[in-house]
């Protein structure tokens, strides 16, 4: 019987609809396709393609159970289902055993040496590409920059490209001194420190959130949770949103959307209730409340106003009730804390941490529910050092003629 060859249309119609691993095969089988597929009329049409095709982009999370410090439990997949169809991260989970992860985005988490094992006087700090294995350490910043723990940021990784070979990673202190890696994957180093000025009006937040909180980037901007003097009250409304403006070395601060902070569960600064995201592939700065019953999502709209300028307005979404993420769960246990640990810019799926329950993870698209890990109230406590991990497909395509995601070698 002859064998069939499928046309090059077809295949590519095949290939818009699966998922990552199976598009990088597709790409791979000849040259004429691989062009198609890199086209943008291709990428546009995977972005459209719903829920499934974004969540694809997600390839697993990693998180640490904690019954006894040296107890790690690595990456679980988000499609557990057909585990070989999605094949894990290459990280080294061991990594967190001394150091802390801290932000993730397209296949990288940039990891700080835990304070237990850390030097009063160091300050080391690692990123880990989870798509080559590779871990890069980076060399001390400038004298100039206050990088106690306590004092700065959490990172941000304003760029990601070539597979994750090739990244920029910001950090910026309290005192608004700020300082970028470059790396290449030849090598990389880190520039000159800058000081920030706080635009006109606007008056530098009092303390950075604790590292439990996410930088969200959208374009060359980037956004963080903040305290004011009013945080040490213990009150929501002690905190704003501190947005940089990375290329013109500028700043201000944004007061959270109207009535965000009276919805919220606990109103106290330890609750961690609140994640700014970049939703909409990264266009929008969004806003994750954990409030009484519901999960919800504010987003930063933009309009034009008659004097021809831009104004911003907050557009509220409600995504899920409380008790619909698991209706197996007796209702009283699912109004407790609720820690947000993660949001994929790509995927659309926030991850969080239930008390007394365990590790979720949220699609905003479809509004469904996937129990990561669910724990007794024993171990209420348990998980901690949960991240996000995804990949940037479009990257990986264009750089498939040296990496190849489904086998793993180069």
């Amino acid at each position: 019987m002859a064998s069939t060859i499928l046309p090059d249309d077809l295949m590519l119609e095949i290939a818009v609809r699966s998922d990552i691993v199976s598009i990088v095969r597709c790409a791979a089988t000849c040259r004429s396709l691989r062009g198609r597929i890199l086209e943008e009329e291709f990428c546009r049409r995977h972005r459209a393609g719903g829920s499934n095709a974004a969540t694809s982009l997600l390839r697993g999370v990693s998180y640490r159970f904690r019954c006894d410090l040296n107890t790690f439990v690595g990456v679980t997949t988000q499609a557990a289902s057909s585990p070989s169809s999605s094949p894990l991260p290459r990280f080294d989970a061991g990594i967190l055993n001394t150091f802390e992860p801290m932000v993730s985005r397209d296949g990288l988490v940039v990891v700080l040496e835990d304070y237990v094992y850390a030097a009063p006087d160091r300050f080391n700090m690692c990123v880990c590409n989870t798509i080559t294995g590779d871990v890069t350490s980076l060399p001390a910043m400038d004298r100039a920059m206050k990088v106690k723990r306590r004092l700065i940021y959490p990172p941000a990784l304003l760029d990601v490209g070539d597979a994750g070979r090739s990244f920029e990673l910001l950090v910026a202190d309290n005192e608004l001194h700020t300082q970028t890696f470059s790396f290449d994957g030849g090598g990389g180093g880190w520039g000159a420190a800058r000081t920030i000025r706080m635009d006109a009006g606007h008056r530098k937040p009092s303390i950075p959130m604790p590292f439990t909180t996410f930088p969200a980037i959208v374009g060359r901007a980037v956004h963080w949770l903040a305290g004011t003097e009013r945080y040490w009250e213990l009150q929501a409304h002690g905190v704003v949103i501190f947005s940089l403006r990375v290329d013109a070395a500028c700043a201000a601060t944004m007061e959270l959307p109207p009535g965000s902070a009276d919805k919220m569960l606990g109103c106290r600064k330890d609750s961690h209730e609140l994640m700014l995201a970049a939703s909409r592939g990264g266009t929008a700065l969004s806003l994750v409340v954990a409030e009484r019953e519901l999960i919800s999502v504010w987003t930063l709209e933009e309009e034009a106003t008659a004097a021809a300028t831009t104004a911003a307005r907050w557009s509220r979404q409600v995504v899920i009730t409380r008790l619909a993420i698991d209706r197996s769960v007796e209702a009283e246990r699912m109004y407790s804390n609720v820690f947000f640990e993660g949001f994929g810019e790509r995927s659309g799926v926030v991850l969080l941490r239930l008390h007394r329950f365990g590790l979720v993870q949220l699609n905003l698209a479809t509004k469904e529910a996937l129990v990561v890990r669910r724990v007794s109230t024993r171990w209420s406590g348990s998980i901690s050092k949960a991240r996000l991990h995804e990949v940037d497909l479009y990257s990986l395509l264009r750089c498939m003629k040296h990496f190849d995601l489904a086998t793993g070698r180069e």
